[in-house]
């Protein structure tokens, strides 16, 4: 909401009335309701009450006071009489300067606005996304002060294996060297006793009708 306030003290108790009203419209109808900017008008520099008008309005709204003000202008109050706009009607007065020096800081104003909105929501995302991105990566704390922090000492490689000349040694065959049967004295009997061979037999056959 614009207000154009004149510098009057009537004026002021008015501007104090309208801020209850808002008030009341805040809490009833509009809750996003409120002042944007305020504009003085009918400014005389020459005059203490007109300085103390604007410097209690700029006191009260410090950043939606503009910093131009409208001087008091004849011209301004012939225009409407002729139909016509100030800007029309003299465009070179005081008073049409003064309102288009306005109508620029004002827009640039708006620009402001939008630009700290912008900002201010993309902080507020990244306040949100800022807690998972915590719990996934927990501060390091300081280490106290005179005390010295050791790096964790760097994993060691296994020394690689070197090639043994030689022969290759085979591995022996499972249950132990007691387990092989030698084919020179005969297989071995499940019950414990040795049992020559049939072969075995017939040599010694063979030697005692030599004999």
């Amino acid at each position: 909401m614009l207000i154009p306030i004149q510098c009057e003290y009537y004026a002021l108790e008015g501007l104090t009335q309208l801020r209850n009203n808002i008030g009341l419209v805040q809490r009833s109808l509009n809750p996003v309701l409120e002042i944007s900017t305020i504009l003085l008008t009918m400014f005389d520099a020459r005059t203490r009450l007109a300085r103390e008008v604007a410097d209690e309005v700029r006191r009260a709204f410090p950043d939606r006071v503009l910093e131009t003000s409208i001087p008091r202008s004849v011209r301004i109050s012939e225009a409407p009489s002729h139909g016509e706009t100030v800007m029309t009607y003299d465009p070179g007065n005081s008073g049409a300067l003064s309102y288009l020096q306005a109508a620029r800081e004002l827009s640039e104003g708006h620009e402001a606005r939008v630009r700290q909105a912008a900002e201010a929501a993309q902080a507020a995302q990244v306040a949100d996304e800022a807690p998972g991105a915590a719990e996934d990566e927990a501060p390091t704390p300081a280490p106290a002060p005179g005390v010295s922090v050791q790096e964790p000492a760097a994993a060691e490689e296994p020394a690689p294996v070197e090639a043994q000349d030689g022969p290759e040694e085979r591995p022996e065959p499972q249950g132990g060297p007691s387990d092989v049967v030698d084919l020179r004295t005969g297989p071995l009997d499940l019950r414990g006793s040795w049992t020559p061979d049939r072969s075995t037999r017939g040599q010694r056959r063979a030697a005692g009708g030599r004999s």
